[in-house]
């Protein structure tokens, strides 16, 4: 049966026909998987996308040509049964992935999150022990904290009843819970083309006090205003000696020149291990809005092709971990909108940010800003192209980008990729000669400016 068969077939609906009815579900069905299958085995590989744009192509052809929606009905692909369903429109449900579903397949399979609302499978379904309702992982992972005196993984809006001596209770009132939100200033250094941008960086450094660790954050706290840092407490760090410093989010320019100023100048390595603190890492949150879908898929491609692992665990001083991840398997066309992988290297679950987490924490200046400059490039790199594919995104395009962007902005950055002779093979590049020149120029000049930096040992 052709295309123009089936129109006619359906066209011939009586709705006060049940048998005829029931003949037409089955028809149309057919007729659709055939044509799946027929699309299937034209091509050696078809993408999900490429699937789901066939199916959508075929059913608004059939739902255009026929009177399926004026009788009530709705042509769906099932994304849990895997089969085109025609069905009541009253049954059709949408998820959280924007995927169709019908209510069968709800009922057996699926769940509304409590806190979002959105529908999603049950794979994903999480609930906290002593708080009701159940929720999606992303929600779960948002609204939930590790208490810091048992671990125990609580909802926000719960206090931890466990057993615990006083003497901890009131030394580690000065931390703030790790649940605790910093207040949004938005800071610049002038006004004007980066609040256009929206572009705004929040960075979060996990630290190991050497001595004292309520004198060590007092210290450290008279280098900020307070209404623009938290001292928080982490269950995943040191239960006496750890804590985390979160930033409120500034423009890259401002980071760099002013909030951490008072903060280097304090010599924090003399006061905190990070390098060397157990289990510190340190991770960057960037503003979501500032790129389109398309650029955050991009984004995503870059982070996880194992092609481009070297480069970014050479730059990051760690390899993956438990609270980060390499997701090896994302492509273009992988849902930006991740439900449960916040401990990934790039974790898309925030709803406002995008957070970078691979890094291992350092304190010394050249490196910390070495960790912002990378991910500030990467993102300029990305939001100048016009691509809207999974293509050129290899850590060789990056790196071709750079050259081409030489900037004094990146300097810390630089000098590290010299000192692992990344460029090293460009110097008897005839073609290369200007570009290479003027890299070595800039690292050089960074060197000379700044020896007691580059001589400052990691811890």
């Amino acid at each position: 049966m052709n295309i123009k068969e089936i129109i006619s077939y359906v066209n011939q609906y009586d709705k006060n026909d049940e048998d005829y009815l029931d003949t037409i579900h089955v028809k149309v069905q057919n007729f659709c998987e055939k044509r799946l299958e027929d699309f299937n085995q034209k091509f050696d590989f078809v993408s999900n996308l490429k699937r789901d744009n066939f199916n959508k192509s075929l059913i608004k052809l059939i739902k255009s040509r026929t009177p399926i929606e004026s009788a009530g009905l709705d042509l769906i692909y099932c994304y849990e049964h895997l089969a085109f369903e025609l069905i009541d429109e009253s049954e059709v449900i949408h998820t959280t992935n924007n995927d169709t579903i019908c209510s069968e397949a709800y009922g057996d399979h699926y769940f509304t999150c409590d806190s979002c609302e959105e529908i999603d499978h049950i794979d994903n379904e999480r609930e906290f022990n002593n708080y009701q309702g159940i929720y999606c992982e992303s929600c779960y992972d948002n609204q939930g904290y590790n208490c810091s005196r048992c671990d125990e993984y609580m909802h926000e809006n719960e206090n931890c009843d466990c057993e615990h001596d006083e003497d901890y209770d009131e030394d580690s009132h000065y931390l703030d819970e790790y649940r605790t939100r910093v207040f949004l200033a938005y800071l610049v250094l002038t006004e004007g083309t980066e609040i256009i941008e929206k572009l705004f960086y929040g960075i979060e450094v996990e630290l190991h006090a050497r001595d004292d660790r309520h004198d060590t954050v007092e210290e450290l706290r008279d280098c900020f205003n307070n209404d623009q840092i938290l001292f928080k407490q982490d269950g995943s760090l040191d239960r006496d000696q750890g804590f985390e410093v979160v930033s409120t989010n500034c423009s890259f320019e401002y980071h760099k020149e002013v909030f951490w100023k008072s903060f280097f100048e304090k010599s924090p390595n003399n006061l905190c291990k990070a390098w060397h603190g157990k289990d510190c890492g340190l991770h960057i949150h960037f503003s979501r809005e500032a790129f389109t879908t398309n650029q955050i898929r991009r984004l995503n491609c870059f982070y996880n092709d194992s092609a481009n692992r070297k480069l970014i665990v050479d730059i990051a001083g760690r390899d993956e971990n438990q609270y980060c991840r390499f997701q090896p398997n994302r492509d273009f066309n992988s849902p930006i909108k991740t439900q449960g992988e916040k401990y990934s290297v790039i974790n898309l679950d925030n709803r406002d940010t995008i957070e970078i987490r691979i890094f291992r924490s350092n304190i010394k200046q050249i490196s910390f800003f070495k960790y912002l400059e990378f991910v500030h490039s990467v993102n300029s790199w990305i939001r100048a192209g016009h691509q809207n594919n999974g293509e050129n995104l290899l850590w060789t395009d990056y790196m071709d980008y750079l050259l081409k962007n030489i900037h004094k902005d990146y300097s810390n950055l630089l000098v590290f990729l010299d000192d692992k002779k990344y460029f090293d093979h460009l110097e008897n590049i005839e073609t290369w000669q200007p570009i290479y020149e003027e890299f070595k120029s800039v690292v050089e000049d960074f060197r000379i400016e700044n020896q007691e930096l580059i001589q400052e040992g990691v811890e």
